[in-house]
């Protein structure tokens, strides 16, 4: 099993951030994929599943969006490329937590969860349009090393450069665990 995640942010990454989101959130998940993609969100996701493609890189969700989707929704919006990848940590962290834990915090309540049951995470990559957001508690993830992709808040996923830092990353990855498999040496992607 692949112990290579990425935490993924949704507004600045996978649409443009900015914008205000006139959901009702209570719908099910094929009606909120509708009124998503009709307000333009959502729309660099392809470019998200052909950057992991051909990997075993797991997503875990820390977008503030996790405190009002459950994970088997996130999943459905995810579409089954990207959603089959998804950690799912509703039966880890309850409602409440999710919602008063900040973006480094949720990484990594979940992530020391998920290694109890997998193992030790091998690589973590950050894809967030606002690294302010992990100044006062981004201390929490440096024992994994992550590798941090900054995006354009209005440029998310659908700048190539991004495309490219981030599939260079999940390859890298996915080579060194085949590597890992046929030798008795671990190695780490960067």
């Amino acid at each position: 099993m692949s112990k290579a995640v990425l935490a993924l942010d949704f507004d600045g990454v996978l649409h443009p951030a900015g914008d205000a989101v006139f959901v009702d959130f209570s719908r099910p998940a094929w009606e909120l994929s509708i009124q998503l993609r009709t307000q333009g969100r959502f729309v660099w996701l392809e470019q998200l599943r052909e950057a992991l493609e051909g990997t075993n890189v797991h997503v875990l969700v820390h977008s503030t969006w996790r405190r009002r989707l459950t994970d088997a929704t996130m999943r459905e919006l995810l579409g089954p490329e990207v959603g089959s990848r998804l950690i799912m940590t509703d039966h880890w962290i309850d409602p409440q937590r999710r919602r008063d834990l900040s973006h480094a915090g949720y990484i990594y309540e979940a992530l020391s969860i998920w290694q109890e049951q997998v193992g030790a995470l091998e690589s973590l990559c950050v894809l967030d349009d606002r690294p302010e957001l992990f100044v006062s508690d981004g201390e929490l993830l440096r024992l994994w090393h992550p590798t941090y992709i900054w995006t354009s808040s209005d440029r998310g996923l659908n700048d190539a450069s991004v495309q490219q830092i981030l599939r260079d990353w999940a390859t890298a990855c996915h080579h060194a665990e085949r590597l890992e498999a046929t030798s008795s040496s671990r190695p780490v992607c960067e």
